[in-house]
């Protein structure tokens, strides 16, 4: 387990001078309030991935070129929407907030860019995949890839418009092709991302050729339950699968996929499995039969992280790390041509 120890007052790397003020910052992290402590949240209990974003992103901060003395604002964004932008409204109209960041997951990320662009207030979205519906007038900026950044690496690298012909001509050099085809099935988080993204890769993958055979939601926890009650409804289609596309919740470690994977492998002959495609997919230290998986890839985006301390190995934690290095770096920047009010 990590340990993670903060200052009281903020992430403040030395006391500030007697006439310099700190600059106020509003963070949102997908961890619980401590009872009784106004803007204190309780990191052990998060979920490792939010650890490990907490930890980069401090880590990223503290390490910067920048001089920045930070009055770091917190939010916990395991309240209702709701809740959130009215302690966001409330952080906003009492405090000079000069900058944004997160959040962990897509909806609280949303509504909260939503109200950062209403105030003209710059946010750092460094988490949240897919779309975030936000009539952007340049003040949110995004760290992570939109839902047609994935739709195009999957249409254009993964599964593109010649790929029937390719293999064909690469089986049936010299014979007669075969009337083959690639069945898909798309299945995704009940909530604004993951329908977003569902629609704007399935369109993309029949404008391509492919076969949707099965395209349904699954609520939170309940994988499995959804691909049961798939194989009973409709076990031609599921035997003859060819891909399957999972979209999962935010940082979603997708603890019963290990049973969708036995249930193929029970149904159906283990040699003729699907490729399983997981987009959303923060996984967990207990998912041992997905790590030895063959047929399981978990589509991220990239990082260099060539420039990140060398013992930072993991996607989550780099990219926040990225952050409080952005953060420090630009809020010195902005401080040093201001005069000191």
């Amino acid at each position: 387990l990590l340990t993670v120890v903060f200052f009281l007052a903020g992430l403040i790397p030395g006391a500030a001078a007697a006439d310099e003020k700190p600059l106020s910052i509003a963070t949102i992290w997908m961890a619980e309030k401590l009872d009784n402590q106004y803007r204190q949240l309780d990191w052990n209990n998060a979920d490792l991935a939010i650890q490990r974003e907490r930890v980069g992103f401090t880590r990223g901060f503290m390490e910067a070129p920048g001089n920045a003395v930070l009055d770091e604002k917190i939010i916990s964004e395991l309240m209702d929407e709701a809740e959130i932008t009215t302690e966001l409204a409330e952080l906003i109209n009492n405090n000079d907030i000069l900058m944004v960041v997160g959040a962990s997951g897509d909806n609280a990320t949303m509504y909260a860019a939503m109200e950062t662009e209403f105030f003209e207030i710059p946010m750092l979205v460094p988490f949240s995949d897919g779309d975030i519906e936000v009539e952007y007038s340049g003040f949110t900026m995004r760290m992570t890839p939109t839902s047609a950044r994935y739709t195009d690496y999957i249409g254009e690298n993964l599964f593109f418009s010649t790929m029937n012909q390719l293999i064909n001509d690469m089986l049936f050099p010299s014979g007669v092709i075969p009337d083959y085809s690639i069945n898909v099935a798309v299945c995704f988080a009940d909530n604004f991302n993951g329908h977003s993204l569902a629609v704007s890769i399935t369109q993309r993958l029949m404008d391509n050729g492919m076969n949707i055979d099965y395209y349904n939601t699954f609520r939170q926890d309940a994988l499995e339950v959804t691909f049961t009650n798939a194989w009973k409804e409709q076990p031609e289609e599921m035997e003859n699968m060819d891909v399957v596309f999972i979209i999962g919740y935010d940082q979603d470690n997708m603890l019963d996929l290990d049973g969708v994977l036995k249930m193929w492998v029970e149904k159906n002959d283990p040699e003729n499995q699907p490729l399983f495609l997981l987009l959303a997919f923060s996984p967990d230290d207990n998912s041992s039969y997905v790590y030895q998986a063959q047929n399981v890839f978990a589509l991220r985006q990239k990082i260099d992280m060539s420039k990140c301390p060398a013992d930072i190995v993991n996607h989550d934690e780099a990219i926040a790390y990225a952050a409080g290095w952005i953060t420090n770096l630009a809020l010195s920047r902005a401080a040093a041509r201001q005069s000191a009010e």
